[in-house]
């Protein structure tokens, strides 16, 4: 087994990423030891808290920063740049006007159904957004969910308006999540902070065993926080392939025999796929309850 990170120094391939998580891991380290097992407790707790929170409530909060005008603020610049990538994605079809654009579709030489066409032209729209590749799937069900009816061939709707639609909606979810998050955590420090005070007026301070306590849990930290970051690398890799050749590279993730901590945490699922699909279901839920009509018109 090879070194825990590349040795040759190449700005371009050197394993940034886990040298940031060996930081990551010495830091909580030293401030785990330094502030005692209790206080190191606290605070994963109240992480903890702000995540269950934010889990249960950001569907809620999401909806009514949407109300406000944030929905429609993200749709239209949405829309925009959809308009922007490919005509069609803007152009208004019916039922009937799709099947005649699949039939041009197949006299240029493609193979494939109707819904292969609309599908390509979805994937389009989203390589436009820098979506991640790992959910197009889902998302494709959930836009072909939206286009009405094949006995339906007079209502009008454009792909552009069902995909800014379904992605604000998964916008307002992820912007709820972190001000609910925030909010919960900021708060909790602030009591930490002020309980860490009264401590210190007190002349406590904590005992050796209760240092090794927060060494222990200090790593369990470390862990938790390398893996939500890994969570959001792995994402940006699927939307973005000059980040993904770069980690792909540094991190040697088709070499076997060689080993590092970034590499660890991004190979590991642990719970990343029930969570995306957890998140992608709240999404699918709130934009089932919009029709392809209504998102055209409030575009």
């Amino acid at each position: 087994m090879n070194g825990l990170f590349t040795f040759a120094f190449d700005p371009a391939t050197f394993d940034w990423i886990s040298i940031a998580f060996w930081v990551i891991v010495g830091i909580r380290v030293i401030m785990g030891f330094w502030n005692g097992g209790f206080k190191t407790l606290m605070k994963i707790i109240i992480v903890a808290a702000a995540v269950g929170l934010s889990f249960a409530l950001c569907k809620v909060v999401g909806a009514w920063m949407g109300d406000l005008g944030l929905r429609k603020s993200i749709q239209d610049a949405l829309y925009d740049t959809l308009s922007k990538s490919n005509e069609a994605l803007a152009t208004e079809f019916t039922n009937a006007k799709l099947d005649t654009a699949y039939a041009g579709w197949i006299a240029l030489g493609n193979v494939g159904t109707k819904q292969d066409m609309i599908v390509q032209l979805l994937h389009q729209g989203y390589s436009s957004m820098y979506i991640p590749s790992g959910i197009y799937t889902t998302l494709d069900n959930m836009i072909l969910a939206g286009i009405p009816a094949e006995t339906d061939l007079t209502t009008t709707f454009t792909f552009a308006s069902i995909i800014s639609t379904n992605v604000a909606n998964a916008a307002l979810i992820g912007i709820g999540f972190l001000t609910i998050f925030l909010a919960v955590f900021i708060v909790g420090m602030i009591i930490i902070a002020l309980f860490s005070r009264a401590s210190k007026l007190a002349g406590k301070k904590p005992s050796f065993g209760n240092r090794l306590l927060g060494i222990v849990i200090g790593l369990g930290y470390a862990f938790i926080i390398c893996w939500s970051a890994s969570i959001g690398i792995k994402s940006l890799m699927t939307a973005f392939p000059v980040f993904n050749d770069f980690v792909n590279n540094s991190m040697q993730l088709e070499n076997d025999s060689y080993w590092n901590i970034g590499k660890f945490f991004i190979n590991i699922n642990f719970g990343y796929s029930d969570l995306l699909n957890w998140f992608l279901s709240l999404v699918s839920s709130t934009a089932s309850s919009t029709s392809a009509t209504s998102s055209a018109s409030s575009i």
